[in-house]
């Protein structure tokens, strides 16, 4: 074999490897994958402690977009909150509520030639929330509390995203904010804030 020869049959096959590569990057993405730090309101059951507040946690969620507009997709939220103990009655002890959700769902995004890509969201699930208080009050104040709770209620999450393009595969999500309905006792529409990074492929 010649080296001309050679040299096309190399050139082929270095094409061959290359060009699937290439018409991949030319294909419109299918899913997305987003992960990232979420802020919720956690409320349980009927909160007798007043315990509901403000927790923070993480957020993920993989779409599949059957068109460049209308995505299919799963979300798993994790969010734990830690209240100080009450002063002046308790010694000791730990507060702890947090709240795991499941939801599918669908996604609605706006692409166009601008880097902003915005977005909305219909997502339906489980919620799993609890409470766990460990309490040690002063001597003469009666013997040690105790309290576990626990709850799972329909969740419902109405929202929506505003992502920032770095490449044509990476984008940052600035901000998802989204509206949470559940029910642990009472009805609840809390407000929950995401923000990370979003992989595309």
């Amino acid at each position: 074999m010649s080296k001309h020869v050679l040299r096309l049959f190399i050139v082929a096959v270095a094409l061959s490897l290359i060009s699937p590569a290439l018409s991949y990057g030319q294909e419109s993405d299918k899913f997305e994958v987003f992960g990232g730090f979420s802020a919720s309101h956690v409320d349980v059951g009927d909160d007798p402690f007043g315990l509901g507040s403000w927790a923070y946690g993480a957020i993920g969620e993989l779409t599949w977009f059957a068109t460049d507009w209308f995505g299919l997709g799963g979300e798993v939220a994790y969010h734990q909150y830690s209240p100080g103990i009450p002063p002046n009655i308790f010694v000791g002890g730990s507060i702890g509520v947090s709240q795991t959700t499941f939801l599918a769902g669908m996604r609605f995004r706006y692409k166009n030639s601008s880097r902003f890509v915005p977005s909305g969201r219909v997502m339906m699930g489980v919620g799993h929330a609890s409470a766990a208080v460990r309490l040690t009050p002063r001597p003469g104040w009666g013997p040690p509390f105790h309290h576990d709770d626990s709850d799972n209620a329909f969740t419902v999450v109405l929202g929506g995203s505003l992502d920032i393009n770095v490449s044509d595969r990476i984008a940052i999500r600035a901000i998802q904010p989204d509206i949470v309905i559940t029910n642990y006792g009472d009805t609840s529409a809390d407000l929950r804030v995401s923000t990370g990074l979003l992989v595309r492929f």
